[in-house]
């Protein structure tokens, strides 16, 4: 993507939202059931969701507005973010 289509509309990435609340719900689930355990009695599954989406979000805004000299392609860096940002869970 070329840095005039990533920067066209940069004031309205603050607004943005990668999913909604019920969105949220339904992924705390669905973590929950993917590691095993109940979200209603085990924190993991919201902390990961709760985690992960703003590191969704700063990856893709950075991407996005392209103020760094990084040059990787998203996929990379949203890899690296994420082990980053998880790695608590381990």
């Amino acid at each position: 993507m070329s840095d005039v289509h990533r920067s066209a509309a940069p004031h309205l990435l603050s607004k943005s939202t990668l999913v909604g609340k019920d969105d949220q719900l339904k992924f705390i689930e669905h973590v929950g059931a993917r590691v095993g355990v109940d979200p209603a009695t085990d924190i993991r599954p919201a902390l990961m969701v709760h985690t992960s989406l703003p590191t969704v979000k700063f990856v893709l805004d950075r991407w996005l507005t392209a103020h760094s000299d990084e040059s990787r392609p998203f996929h990379v860096q949203m890899d690296e973010a994420s082990r980053i940002t998880l790695v608590g869970f381990e």
